[in-house]
């Protein structure tokens, strides 16, 4: 739920969107099998259509979460549009009473000159690493990331590797449409949140960022795929890879898990107990532009396929 600047400024306006986006933390049907996106808010000069297919967890602590997630390159149909628009998939998570949020995962923005809202113009339209940080109405985007130049030495699992092959903003495009580990998680050593992508942790962000470094954990947990516009209600945007998640061969995100301290202080991975997020469809005679549903086999929603084509689409 995250994106966009100016360059620098667009970034943070991209990120304003996550603060539109999840915060208030959604009821979801616990008997829900399958679920289709529901628009969040509608275009102004400001507010975005957000639209969400995912599974959430509200575990009474957290001190990080991760899953395997597909990186897509979906189409954003933009010759009629001249404000930005964007799709991603992610993970999310937050402390619901002080509002604050990391979110991680792969996105794809364009906007009509035919650069995406970072700037990218030798690569427009390719999937770039996600990395969104918030506290209150302060919206980060990558100035709180430090980037891993060598190696070190959290203890337990936690060993970064050096030379980190990625960093905010960066082109993924290398692993297109293969399913990586996306990781956050809380290290009390050296009181940061460190980011994984794929077998590396990339860099951290200090604790420090939040006041009185009081985001050490989280009590919301989501994994969504996200459409987001600025300019329709009802946008030809293609979430994951443009595949319904109730059809064969859609985007998917699985191993879900987050993480928590045992009496010892160590970290222990625990397997998601999510749940489909039971929302309801844009209403245009019944017409959906997104879905998803539970990946059959994994009982509770450890997995799950999701996607679409968006709504009237001509690329």
């Amino acid at each position: 739920m995250s994106h966009s600047l100016q360059n620098k400024g667009r970034v943070c306006l991209f990120l304003a969107l996550a603060a539109l986006l999840a915060p208030v933390v959604p009821t979801a049907s616990a008997g829900s099998t399958s679920t289709f996106a529901v628009e969040q808010s509608c275009p102004t000069s400001e507010i975005p259509c957000l639209y969400h297919v995912g599974a959430g967890e509200q575990p009474d602590e957290a001190h990080g979460m991760a899953g395997y997630l597909t990186v897509e390159k979906p189409n954003i149909e933009t010759s009629h549009s001249n404000r930005f628009e964007w799709s991603d998939g992610q993970l999310f998570m937050a402390n619901s009473s002080t509002n604050d949020v990391i979110e991680l995962g792969w996105v794809v923005e364009k906007n009509p000159t035919g650069r995406d809202v970072y700037g990218h113009s030798e690569d427009p339209g390719e999937p770039h690493l996600l990395l969104g940080v918030r506290t209150g109405a302060r919206e980060n985007q990558a100035g709180s990331f430090e980037r891993v130049t060598g190696d070190h030495d959290l203890g337990g699992h936690f060993h970064p590797a050096s030379d980190a092959p990625v960093t905010p903003n960066g082109d993924i495009s290398q692993d297109l449409n293969s399913s990586v580990l996306f990781h956050i998680g809380y290290h009390a050593g050296n009181n940061a949140w460190w980011i994984q992508y794929g077998s590396k942790w990339i860099g951290y962000i200090d604790a420090s960022y939040w006041p009185g470094s009081r985001f050490k954990s989280a009590n919301y947990l989501e994994w969504y795929g996200e459409v987001g516009s600025y300019a329709r209600r009802l946008p030809c945007i293609q979430m994951g890879n443009g595949v319904y998640g109730s059809h064969r061969g859609s985007a998917r995100m699985s191993r879900l898990s987050y993480e928590v301290y045992d009496s010892e202080g160590h970290s222990i991975s625990v397997r998601a107990n999510a749940t489909m997020r039971d929302s309801d469809s844009p209403d245009r005679s019944g017409e959906h532009g997104w879905d998803g549903i539970p990946r059959p086999g994994t009982g509770s929603t450890r997995a799950f396929f999701y996607g679409g084509p968006g709504y009237s689409c001509r690329y």
